[in-house]
């Protein structure tokens, strides 16, 4: 049940990232960012990359994990969950790389 949570809320936040970043193109900062917008987008950086990679290292590490114990009930449940990270991870490494590297002014 805990990998079932942890793969939801793995799914969940790409998606969020994606709405977020598109905020951020946008020129949109968090109040208690204001005045420090560089700082912002240097904290996204470092939060996108740290879910990437962790997507991009344990996923394949579930998948030898589940090479290993193959046949076994759990080992189709961590396949199914190293792809998943990989592909989140592909994901946020996408997403980290479209957001700006500079402060954007704010449209209207």
């Amino acid at each position: 049940m805990i990998m079932l949570i942890a793969t939801i809320c793995f799914v969940i936040a790409p998606v969020m990232s994606a709405v977020q970043a598109a905020k951020i193109r946008g020129g949109w900062i968090p109040e208690k960012f204001a005045g420090r917008a560089g700082e912002f987008l240097v904290r996204k950086h470092k939060e996108y990359a740290m879910v990437a990679w962790a997507g991009v290292v344990c996923g394949p590490l579930f998948l030898v994990i589940a090479a290993i114990e193959w046949g076994k009930p759990a080992s189709y449940e961590r396949l199914a969950y190293g792809i998943i990270l990989i592909v989140c991870g592909a994901v946020m490494f996408a997403m980290k790389a479209q957001l700006p590297a500079a402060p954007v002014a704010p449209r209207g």
